[in-house]
């Protein structure tokens, strides 16, 4: 018997072509398909058939019911059920203790949903087809059950009552059986997920008509290589332990509810096995068993290019579920997808099990190619979520969950709530635009913890959370609640953007602490939490047609933790690289610590700079750590404000808002304490000249610091500064000496104390005095500072505990 082609054909968007073209074909064969005696009506089958036609069976209602001892049709064989074509559903079951192996085609007439349960377990092979009206169930279940209490029972035959009118609307499980769904695989084509996949199939494996549902529900289930085609339709895939399995009837055929299931099986999805619901709308999936391992470039894809709104693609575990997208043969990574490129929203992927795993390139996406919105993406794992890696065929294939945008409709938002966040080796999670649609909002709620670790080699890709754009559109903002966020060895965490659209903004509130610390040696890139404009290396911006610098804005940080800490050239900061301006970042903490070359950064290239604001109760710098809000290029310099308690600039460390060819910037300091090594600089600095510095202001009490607990770091070997007063006489001179270059007092311990600011030179010349001291007279400790035009460091006193205090003079030495 010839079959039908039973493909969807070809589906033509915009120019974003895919071309499904499936073969089918039948050979004779010997069926065995025997009918038991069970049914008021027994089923009728030609012996030793080869393409065999079923008739009889009891009818109730709309209702066909057939009963078998044995099932299966060999390869190149076929299974004719010759209903009436006014009938509603046929259900069929298999009474005898052999399980059901079919490779041929299964057929009906009419529109009538078919309905094969075989408790013993089921194989649909390489060449098993479907040419029916309706949707397609195939389950190892012991019996189905009707909504007024009848059960269609494989396991107790003879149960009264026997047949009904009722709608199916349950499958009753106890032990069952395994169902196989065995193919040749897919062979879709495409980048990634940045264009729709294009598939020369040559195996169309199980379809039903467009609008349909598909399900395999069983005990342990596995598609090695199977491919379920069902257009515009639903997919259902469940792997069943004992229990109650709820139909509920829709316009797509069923959906499946699980509340009164007991227990799971295992679902195994492999060998590029393929879920497809690609069409004009309506499309859902839902995967639901114990442990689900999508591997080997398998793929749960959808693509509507139609007016109906895409509906969800679910999956649910009860133990874990693991995509990875790696195979030898597969030209696409494995992975789940929903797309729209027509002219209706696209759907939700929405997973929960107690952890989930991304490996190998394995991809979790919505995405949009129109003017539609993608759709969101929501993960509920209250255990353990990794991203890990990228795929060992193509090391450039990271593993990635993202919401996309690649058209004028906006990119889904991106919901994770988790006990730990991983993301591991390159590993990538965000949402982002590619063109003029606006990028999607990612939150994470994570109860345990976030870590983002090291890079993908050899290319470098780090270990990336957050929001991106490439268009015009705008990036979306991204907001962490956790107790503790680790970025290390290259990890980053931030929002970007290299293109025109602006970069979101970053909140974080971690309830313990956060960490930044390490950079890989041959990255330019350090660990990082930032928001930016950044340029990208010319061969990326090739590729994707950006500009040669961005012109975007970048946005702001906002980081509440009790303990931050930025250490081994790791940086929290804003800054962008082209000719926009740097965002805001915003730090309050009780300990801040910026250490071994660690920095807190507001840099910009000809915008103005970004500001800097921290509040603190303690604020350490050490080893070359630095605070710093400067300007490569023509505008000028940012703004630094600091309120803490203690305050601390040690080893070489700085604090500086200086500026290239615009004026510096401000840094003001409200502080109990300040203390600095004599190798540690404050600066509001530019190149242009002392004309254009800007302004240092420390507010600080007079309070004995004697109990501090902070030690003094000794001085340098040869200090920048060192002047000296002498007195009257030689037996009674006194001396004061000030050393580093930030005309700060060489012991920390030594108090400085300001509650004014800087003022112009001239004015407050008037209230010094380099006149030799007389016997007995003290020197007073200088009280504030100021860089002049020639270099040097002038400093000045004023009487009154409570007074401002003001540079004025060009030696090192104030005395009263």
């Amino acid at each position: 018997m010839q079959t039908k082609p039973t493909a969807f054909g070809l589906l033509l968007i915009k120019g974003l072509g895919r071309l499904i073209i499936y073969l089918g074909f039948s050979a004779p064969a010997i069926a065995q398909i025997v009918p038991d005696a069970t049914l008021p009506v027994n089923s009728t089958v030609t012996p030793n058939c080869s393409n065999c036609t079923i008739d009889g069976g009891s009818v109730r209602g709309g209702n066909l019911f057939h009963s078998f001892s044995q099932f299966s049709v060999p390869t190149g064989g076929s299974a004719y059920f010759n209903n009436a074509v006014n009938l509603q559903s046929i259900i069929s079951r298999v009474t005898g203790t052999d399980a059901s192996t079919i490779d041929g085609l299964m057929r009906a007439n009419g529109m009538a949903n078919l309905i094969f349960i075989n408790p013993n377990g089921i194989t649909l092979g390489p060449n098993a087809r479907l040419n029916i009206g309706g949707s397609f169930l195939a389950s190892t279940a012991q019996s189905v059950r009707f909504a007024d209490g009848v059960e269609f029972s494989a396991t107790n035959p003879q149960a009264a009552p026997l047949l009904t009118s009722s709608i199916p609307v349950g499958l009753g499980f106890l032990n069952p059986g395994p169902i196989q769904v065995q193919g040749q695989g897919h062979s879709l084509i495409g980048p990634t997920f940045l264009t729709p996949p294009i598939g020369l199939g040559t195996n169309p494996g199980l379809t039903v008509r467009p609008g349909r549902t598909l399900a395999i529900i069983g005990g342990a289930v596995t598609l090695d290589g199977g491919v379920l085609n069902v257009p515009s339709g639903h997919v259902e895939i469940a792997g069943v332990g004992n229990g109650t399995v709820r139909l509920v009837p829709s316009l797509t055929g069923w959906r499946f509810n699980y509340g009164q299931t007991h227990s799971f099986n295992d679902l195994l999805i492999t060998n590029r096995s393929l879920a497809d619901t690609t069409g004009f709308g309506g499309n859902s999936l839902n995967l639901q068993g114990r442990n689900i391992l999508l591997d080997r470039g398998s793929v749960l894809i959808g693509l509507n290019g139609g007016t109906i709104a895409s509906g969800a693609f679910t999956l649910n575990a009860t133990e874990s579920i693991t995509v990875s997208g790696t195979d030898p043969i597969a030209r696409i990574p494995g992975g789940i997808i929903n797309a729209t490129a027509g002219r209706a929203p696209g759907g939700t992927i929405e997973i929960s099990s107690p952890n989930l795993k991304l490996e190998a390139g394995g991809l979790i996406v919505t995405e949009t190619f129109g003017a539609n919105p993608s759709g969101n993406i929501r993960i509920q794992v209250p255990g353990t979520f990794q991203v890990d890696g990228t795929s060992p065929r193509d090391r450039r294939v990271q593993s990635t969950l993202v919401s996309l945008s690649l058209g004028e409709g906006r990119a889904g938002d991106v919901q994770i709530d988790t006990g730990t966040l991983r993301i591991t080796n390159g590993g990538f999670l965000e949402s982002a635009t590619y063109g003029r649609g606006e990028g999607g909002d990612v939150w994470v709620n994570a109860t345990s913890g976030v870590e983002l670790n090291g890079v993908a080699r050899p290319f470098l890709q780090p270990s990336l959370l957050g929001s991106s754009t490439l268009g015009t559109g705008n990036a979306g903002s991204v907001t962490i609640k956790t107790p503790t966020l680790t970025v290390l060895n290259g990890g980053r965490l931030d929002s970007s953007t290299q293109s025109s659209g602006s970069a979101g903004s970053v909140f974080i509130t971690a309830d313990r602490s956060v960490t930044v610390s390490g950079a890989v040696p041959e990255s330019r890139n350090p660990s990082l939490i930032s928001s930016a404009a950044a340029i990208v290396d010319p061969s990326l911006q090739q590729l994707f047609g950006l500009p040669r610098i961005p012109t975007g804005a970048a946005g702001n940080v906002t980081i509440n933790t009790p303990q931050l800490t930025v250490r081994d050239e790791g940086q929290v900061s804003v800054r962008n690289e082209g000719v926009g301006d740097a965002g805001s970042l915003i730090i309050n903490a009780n300990r801040v610590g910026v250490l071994s070359n660690g920095a807190i950064t507001a840099q910009t290239n000809r915008g103005q700079g970004g500001n800097i604001q921290i509040t603190s109760r303690t604020l350490i710098l050490r080893q070359g750590g630095s605070i710093v809000a400067a300007v490569s290029g023509t505008g000028n310099g940012g703004n630094i404000t600091i309120a803490s308690d203690l305050i601390a600039l040690l080893e070489g460390s700085r604090t500086s808002a200086n500026a290239n060819q615009g004026s510096g910037g401000r840094i003001f300091i409200n502080a109990q304490g300040v203390f600095l090594s004599p190798d540690s600089l404050i600066t509001a600095t530019s190149a242009l000249g002392s004309q254009f510095s800007g302004i240092v202001q420390i507010n600080t009490p007079d309070i004995d610091l004697s109990r501090s607990g902070v030690q003094a770091v000794p001085s340098p070997a040869v200090p920048e500064v060192a002047v000296t007063c002498g007195g009257g006489s030689t037996a009674n001179a006194n001396s004061f000496t000030i050393s580093g270059t930030g005309g700060i007092p060489t012991n920390p311990d030594e108090f400085l104390g300001s509650q004014g600011g800087w003022r112009d030179p001239e004015q407050t010349q008037s209230q010094s005095s380099t006149a030799p001291l007389g016997k007995g007279q003290a020197i007073v400790e200088a009280q504030g500072w100021e860089r002049t035009s020639a270099k040097t460091v002038r400093f000045a006193v004023t009487p009154g505990a409570s007074s401002s205090y003001y540079s004025d003079a060009s030696t090192g030495c104030v005395k009263r």
